[in-house]
């Protein structure tokens, strides 16, 4: 049975960010840990949305230990709205206290972002060295260029959906391409809400990377 228990962390601006940290069954020691960053506030993104909330199960099933949390002014995390530069804080923040999680290996430690939180996860990335893998699922492609994702060769794991006019695969692949440590996935039938069974698709195919890149 998964473990799920709320967190508080703060911010290097000094703000209070609420959170929950999910982890494995307690028999199963830890295979590595993701910070899973949520879509954007200002359209009713949270901690709780749906595929933050599926995600975080997921990786936890599979062994992972999972920080959760809200970005400032969404919930019980204290502060405003920053417009996304502003958030970057709070990836670097979620990542240390990911990092003060017991039993959490150092060199098995990732980031995970859905919409907003990939676009400002990948913004935060450079922040971030501890990070060993990056995975955005419907990347906003607004204020990015190709130097984004090729900035240094982290593996990272690109999810787009057909039907997903946030991040056009047209326009993401060719913004990875030549980037040898980027994998770009397009699911087909998917819009940006990946919804229904795409929900699952987007756990396995997050998992499957995490795996691959973390534990070979």
């Amino acid at each position: 049975m998964l473990n799920e228990t709320p967190i508080a962390f703060e911010t290097e601006d000094g703000l209070l960010l609420s959170g929950r940290v999910v982890r494995p069954a307690a028999e199963i020691s830890p295979r590595g840990g993701v910070v899973v960053a949520h879509p954007h506030p200002l359209y009713g993104g949270s901690m709780e949305t749906p595929l933050v909330v599926a995600l975080a199960q997921t990786l936890a099933s599979a062994g992972f230990v999972v920080v959760r949390f809200n970005f400032r002014g969404v919930g019980e995390s204290e502060g405003a709205f920053g417009g996304g530069e502003a958030e970057e804080a709070d990836i670097v923040a979620a990542v240390q206290a990911l990092g003060a999680q017991p039993g959490v290996p150092r060199d098995r430690r990732a980031l995970v972002g859905y919409s907003f939180g990939a676009w400002v996860g990948l913004r935060a990335l450079p922040r971030v060295q501890s990070v060993k893998a990056f995975a955005g699922i419907g990347t906003p492609l607004w204020h990015l260029s190709p130097a984004t994702f090729t900035q240094d060769e982290r593996p990272r794991l690109l999810i787009t959906g057909e039907y997903d006019d946030i991040s056009p695969p047209h326009v993401l692949q060719s913004m990875a391409l030549g980037a040898a440590h980027v994998q770009v996935h397009t699911i087909p039938h998917a819009d940006h809400a990946y919804s229904g069974e795409h929900t699952q698709t987007v756990g396995r195919l997050v998992r499957d990377f995490l795996e691959q890149v973390l534990l070979a």
